[in-house]
């Protein structure tokens, strides 16, 4: 028997799932300590965070891109039309990059692309990701 839940009720889970993860030692410890990349999820983890999220929830990779270099800012991952990274649920392109901005105040013209970018410098690091990916799957 398949179960269903709503769509509001998956946005919730994946995104009491990286509160949960983002607050733990854990979490902190496998980015931080142990990683290839020593930092968090905003400030050079963010490709090994979506392809975490993307493991567990399934989707796919996308990205923020600076208009002007053609370069990578950051990762998030789609799933079922949300886009998800270490800062919650964005409901649109649009909303995540607004965010980013925000967060970050680059200044610059961003884009939204999909998939991964091959030339990009954001560390790809597997063996952190599957530590990413476990604790969002444990409770």
């Amino acid at each position: 028997m398949k179960l269903f839940i709503s769509q509001s009720a998956k946005n919730s889970l994946i995104v009491s799932s990286i509160r949960r993860v983002y607050k733990s030692n854990a979490f902190w410890t496998a980015m931080l300590d142990e990683s290839k990349f020593k930092s968090g999820p905003f400030d050079g983890g963010c490709l090994v965070c979506a392809k975490a999220l993307i493991r567990v929830f399934g989707g796919s990779l996308v990205r923020i891109v600076n208009s002007s270099k053609n370069t990578t800012e950051h990762y998030g991952a789609l799933i079922d039309g949300g886009i998800y990274d270490f800062d919650g649920f964005h409901s649109s392109p649009n909303k995540w990059m607004q965010t980013f901005e925000k967060h970050e105040h680059t200044g610059r013209d961003l884009y939204f692309a999909e998939g991964f970018d091959k030339k990009s410098v954001i560390p790809n690091d597997p063996d952190t990701e599957l530590k990413v990916a476990d604790l969002l799957k444990s409770k």
